[in-house]
C-alpha cells in the first residue's frame, strides 16, 4: 500500500518583505547618524564654553594682581597690559573718587575699576566693581 503525500503549498512572505528589511535598516542608521551628529555639536559647544571660561579666569587672575600690586594705575600712560594665550590686550583704567566719613573724619578713596574686552573673552572683564 502506498500512502499519498499530500503537500501543502505555503504562502512564501519572503517575497513580500524583501525590502522592508533593509528600509528597516536605513532608517535606523538615519536615526543614529542624526543623534550621534547632535552629540558632537553639543560636546564641541561644551568644550568651547569651557575654554572661554578658563580664558575669562585667567583674565580675572591678571587683573586681580594688577589691582593688587599697590601702585596706583590711576593716570598710567601707557595703559597697562596682560598677556593672554600669547596675544596683547589693553586694560582699561577707571578711577573715581568716593567719599566716605569715618569716625567723624571725612575721607576719600580712589576706587579703580581694570576691563580688558576681548572676543576670546566673550565680551568684557571688569574687575574692581
Amino acid at each position: 500500500m502506498v500512502a499519498s503525500v499530500k503537500h501543502i503549498h505555503l504562502i512564501n512572505n519572503y517575497n513580500y518583505q524583501k525590502g522592508s528589511t533593509l528600509l528597516e535598516a536605513l532608517v535606523a542608521l538615519v536615526l543614529t547618524s542624526i543623534i550621534a551628529l547632535g552629540g558632537a555639536l553639543s560636546i564641541g559647544k561644551i568644550m568651547q564654553a569651557h575654554r572661554q571660561s578658563n580664558i575669562q579666569q585667567i583674565a580675572v587672575n591678571k587683573l586681580r594682581v594688577l589691582l593688587q600690586s599697590g601702585s596706583s594705575l590711576c593716570g598710567i600712560t601707557p595703559a597697562p597690559n596682560i598677556t593672554i594665550n600669547n596675544q596683547n590686550l589693553n586694560v582699561t583704567v577707571t578711577c573715581t573718587n568716593q567719599a566716605t566719613t569715618v569716625k567723624g573724619a571725612n575721607v576719600t578713596i580712589t576706587k579703580t575699576v581694570l576691563s580688558v574686552t576681548d572676543s576670546s573673552l566673550g565680551g568684557e572683564v571688569k574687575v574692581g566693581e
